[in-house]
């Protein structure tokens, strides 16, 4: 079992929690702290506050969820003063490795992996999500939050969007080089 922080950040708040991981699943997630964004000028000073909020020290992987593209080394996001650059995070953060994934791409592994008692039926027809085929997460945020999420021989791909800007980037998450 292994230990990661995870983090959503958008326009108006980010919110961190440890989570206990095993056989690539979550099995426990420690109580959140949602902060807001525009009291902390940076990722790195929200990370510090969050830290001293914690009894142990942080662990030193991360999965990292943003409201925006994930594309490039310097992300920006709307409504959010931050800028994000992947390649100064494991210094600026004190980590040995994380992934950065789109918020609704994470929205759609999340909903590829639980149970479908953990999914509240909307509309469309009633029963549980298919097998094989797509399926679509949208939601408000700090935009239209979207992404595809693809079933197919027994095995899944999650297509990121953002409001309409199609992410070109095949599945899970930008990993950084360990």
């Amino acid at each position: 079992m292994q230990e990661v922080v995870a983090v959503d950040i958008g326009g108006t708040h980010a919110r961190f929690a440890v989570a206990k991981i095993a056989d690539g699943r979550v099995t426990e997630l420690a109580p959140g702290v949602k902060l807001r964004t525009s009291d902390h000028a940076s990722l790195a000073l929200a990370w510090r506050k969050f830290a001293q909020t914690q009894k142990n020290p942080l662990p030193r992987r991360a999965g990292i969820a943003i409201a925006c593209p994930i594309q490039g080394n310097i992300l920006k996001m709307t409504n959010n003063p931050w800028v994000i650059q992947p390649d100064n995070l494991k210094h600026s953060l004190g980590l040995d490795d994380f992934v950065l994934i789109n918020d609704f791409g994470a929205v759609a592994h999340a909903v590829a992996q639980v149970d479908d008692a953990h999914l509240k039926h909307l509309c469309g027809s009633d029963g549980p999500l298919p097998e094989t085929g797509s399926i679509t997460v949208v939601g408000p945020g700090t935009g239209f939050g979207a992404a595809c999420l693809l079933r197919q021989s027994g095995r899944y791909d999650v297509i990121e969007t953002e409001g309409g800007i199609l992410i070109l980037r095949r599945s899970t998450a930008w990993k950084t080089a360990s």
